[in-house]
Parts: C-alpha cells; structure tokens; sequence
C-alpha cells in the first residue's frame, strides 16, 4: 500500500547523444544502465537516434560473429527490449 503523505523520491537519469559516442561504448552503457530498471523511483531518459545505436550490437557481439556464430539477437529487438 502506497503511503500517499510520504514524498515520493526519484532518481533521474538523463542520457543524451550517446549516438554520437563509439558503438561498442553505446552498448556498454545500456547495458550497465540496465541495472537501475527495475529500482522504485528511477526513470531514465535516453536521447538517442535508434538507427546509429542499432549499429552498434554487430559491434558489441563481434567475437561471436568472427567465430562464425550468429548474432543473439537482432539489433531492432535488442533495443525494443530495453526501450
């Protein structure tokens, strides 16, 4: 039951350009952002062009994909799972 007379505290966290940062450091932060998802009062705010950060998971899988294995999952799916 939610106490409607305590304050409501949150977190925000702003994250802007990060499509203009290198690909593997774009990935590398959502994935380290992922941890504060599911935490009570925290929002995140992504400024991102999905089409550059979608480049960016070929590059973050490379290993697999220079051993011949197949990406885990699409660039489009990976971020509709974050986002």
């Amino acid at each position: 039951m939610v106490d409607r007379h305590k304050p409501v505290q949150r977190l925000v966290i702003f994250i802007d350009d990060l499509d203009r940062c290198m690909p593997e450091d774009t990935i590398g932060v959502l994935e380290a952002i992922k941890v504060f998802f599911d935490l009570d009062g925290c929002v995140i705010v992504l400024g991102i062009d999905h089409k550059i950060i979608s480049r960016g998971i070929p590059y973050h899988y490379k290993a697999l994909s220079e051993h011949g294995a197949a990406l885990p999952i699409n660039s489009r799916d990976y971020l509709e799972k974050i986002v």
